[in-house]
């Protein structure tokens, strides 16, 4: 995995017997993380997102090539394919994020800035 780019649309994450940052300091010292932006490290799953991989909340996107405005991803796509990319899980207890639909139309940096001052 370490010579290529995770594509959207591929099945492939960072493996299990690799932990995170996050998924390190939570377990040794009991860290409160924060993911806020692109997570580029793959999502087979959602336990691949950075909520199943040590993060408490995260507020991004799951990869890269998506709009900053509409939070469509178009690129990295087979043919035909496209989603919407920007995800909230910062509630602090869901698992599985959900999109931010009241994201759309508005700039991705300026929503994530906000989420840090939530933070």
């Amino acid at each position: 995995m370490q010579h290529i780019v995770i594509w959207q649309d591929v099945d492939v994450a960072i493996d299990k017997e690799h932990p995170t940052i996050a998924e390190v300091l939570k377990k040794q010292w009991n860290y409160s993380n924060h993911m806020i932006g692109k997570w580029h490290n793959g999502h087979a799953s959602w336990d691949d997102t950075p909520l199943g991989r040590g993060f408490d909340t995260w507020y991004g996107w799951n990869g890269g090539s998506s709009d900053y405005y509409t939070h469509m991803i178009t690129a990295q796509m087979a043919e035909g394919h496209n989603g919407y990319a920007m995800f909230d899980g910062s509630d602090g207890w869901s698992t599985t994020p959900v999109p931010a639909w009241s994201a759309k139309g508005n700039y991705s940096t300026d929503l994530w800035a906000a989420q840090v001052r939530l933070v």
